[in-house]
């Protein structure tokens, strides 16, 4: 069983999530419960960095839209930092994430984003 490393750090509004390796079958339902626990009821959401995944299958995808889908039930946000030349960039492309999720290419980009909204 692959175990994907997984990094916390505290933000109350946004909690940062660091996750490196590969996520699958293997690992995907403990990985779901430990990020579902990492954002309290009041966060404003959950940055996931996956910087460093080298491996997401589809069962990391719908990970992704499942953690999209709880947080938006609590009025809450999923972003997701993604380098452009990351392995996983065009995966999670094809699979239409940033249709849930706000999809920037490092968090610098994030930090951009903040000051732009309202």
């Amino acid at each position: 069983m692959s175990t994907p490393g997984v990094e916390e750090s505290g933000q109350a509004g946004w909690p940062l999530v660091r996750l490196s390796g590969a996520i699958d079958l293997a690992n995907v339902e403990p990985l779901g419960s430990r990020l579902e626990r990492a954002v309290s009821n009041h966060a404003l959401g959950l940055v996931l960095d996956l910087s460093a995944v080298t491996y997401l299958d589809s069962t990391g995808v719908r990970l992704i839209y499942r953690l999209a889908r709880q947080l938006g039930d609590r009025q809450q946000s999923l972003r997701l930092v993604v380098p452009d030349g990351s392995r996983i960039r065009r995966v999670l492309s094809l699979a239409g994430v940033a249709s849930v999720a706000l999809v920037v290419h490092d968090r610098a980009d994030l930090a951009r984003h903040e000051e732009e909204s309202p």
